[in-house]
């Protein structure tokens, strides 16, 4: 799959029944190669609906978690089978050559992720105390920019300063 995909860019998707994001195979230390991606739909879903109650989510395809042992639960969890049928039809039509693969359950793993949303909708990264820096607030786009936001982070922990271009708001004392 790596070769096939060499040279893909992260991909971006919207369209009306969902939003995707989808990063370019990549090696990881287990030795397999995976293709990462997450999304949501557009739609209400029935079975996704119901765990959110009363309360509509920013997107439909969206559970809500709002307490402490709701995210614990759910990192802990295998996620949500009905959200993992959404992922599988929107990588069967951005990329259909994939449809085999992912019909053997053997080729997909399945993980939990959560998004932050801040008001600002910027990343929050500062030190908080004397040797404590915090990032958070990723507002949903910090899957495809996770390693560099590591990154930056790692050097405003160490002492330094972010990179020259980044906006001010990247990095917010409250």
């Amino acid at each position: 799959m790596q070769q096939k995909f060499a040279g893909m860019p992260t991909l971006i998707f919207k369209c009306n029944q969902f939003w995707s994001y989808v990063l370019p195979p990549i090696l990881y230390p287990d030795g397999c190669v995976y293709l990462k991606l997450g999304g949501a739909t557009n739609v209400a879903d029935p079975s996704v609906a119901a765990a959110n109650g009363d309360e509509v989510p920013l997107l439909p395809g969206k559970i809500i978690l709002k307490t402490h042992a709701q995210v614990s639960d759910w990192y802990k969890g295998s996620g949500s089978r009905a959200l993992l049928v959404q992922q599988l039809k929107m990588v069967s039509l951005l990329f259909p050559a994939l449809a085999p693969v992912i019909a053997d359950a053997g080729n997909v793993v399945v993980d939990t992720c959560c998004t932050t949303h801040t008001k600002t909708k910027q990343l929050y990264l500062d030190e908080v105390a004397p040797g404590l820096t915090v990032v958070a607030g990723g507002n949903g786009y910090a899957a495809k920019s996770a390693d560099e936001i590591g990154k930056v982070a790692c050097t405003v922990a160490l002492g330094g300063r972010p990179p020259a271009g980044l906006t001010p708001q990247f990095v917010t004392r409250s």
